[in-house]
């Protein structure tokens, strides 16, 4: 029965690599221009060039199907204030401007809503928790939820092939971006697999929900569901990365058929984020 087992995942893991390897092919043959021919020699270089090209042209184009709203224009008069961003990680100087703006507005939402309970799935190196941190008051709490770092990489519901990289990453990691900055006192790291982490403590308590672990559609769902009953309702706020990204993960695919069950969603103009009033 364990042998069993151990084959249904190794095929899994394959059919997993095959169909990345499949979207990447995807995405080369939609996305390719005389300019992408200068990368050919550079395959990996070159698929990230056009997926990140993918990207933007959908928004710049407004092709996205949720709609590109801005929080300045669901709160217009609540826009005047200061956010503190740290620029001393490489997070910061990425080559895709969108990773930025994705964490100035993670910024401008935290301080827009006041927020003073924030919880996050997906704490990889810290950088997002940090910022959450920096920009809500001295009494605030930040719930951050990861993987343990034991190297064991299964999961309750299915994960991505890029997912599985980013899991062997984490457990890699020693120090937290947070640490010896001030902020750490104020960061709770809690670990465990979201599909099966007990939510309860966090039930109609939290003002800011950041779904950032694993990209898979199963694992979005869940985290979503989670979410919904985390958030407090009438002026909580839950965001969602990744969203509109040209590759493996099933995030836009959950977020349609979630927006089509009668929930508003916004995607940021020029980011990856989307999100939700409770």
């Amino acid at each position: 029965m364990e042998l069993v087992m151990i084959k249904k995942i190794k095929i899994d893991l394959i059919m997993e690599k095959i169909k990345a390897y499949l979207i990447a092919l995807r995405n080369i043959t939609i996305g390719i221009n005389l300019i992408s021919f200068r990368l050919l020699l550079n395959p990996k270089r070159l698929v990230g060039t056009i997926s990140t090209l993918l990207f933007h042209y959908s928004t710049l184009s407004d092709s996205r199907r949720l709609e590109q709203k801005s929080p300045d224009k669901i709160f217009p008069n609540k826009m005047k204030y200061e956010i503190k961003i740290d620029t001393n990680s490489k997070n910061f100087w990425g080559f895709d401007s969108s990773y930025t703006k994705d964490i100035v507005t993670l910024c401008i939402f935290a301080k827009l809503i006041q927020a003073k309970r924030i919880f996050e799935i997906g704490t990889l190196n810290g950088y997002t928790a940090l910022h959450f941190a920096m920009n809500t008051s001295p009494n605030s709490k930040i719930f951050t939820l990861d993987l343990s770092k034991n190297g064991n990489k299964d999961t309750l519901l299915k994960s991505t092939v890029i997912d599985k990289k980013i899991q062997t990453k984490h457990s890699s990691i020693k120090n937290y971006c947070f640490n010896n900055t001030g902020y750490e006192n104020k960061i709770n790291c809690l670990f465990g697999d979201s599909a099966i982490f007990d939510f309860t403590d966090f039930h109609a308590n939290i003002d800011l929900f950041f779904i950032d672990g694993s990209h898979s559609y199963e694992y979005v769902k869940s985290d979503t569901l989670n979410a919904v009953k985390c958030v407090k309702k009438g002026g909580g706020i839950i965001v969602w990365h990744d969203y509109g990204r040209w590759g493996v993960n099933g995030i836009s695919k959950w977020l349609h058929e979630f927006s089509s069950q009668g929930n508003k969603i916004y995607s940021v103009p020029g980011s990856s984020l989307a999100w939700m009033i409770r």
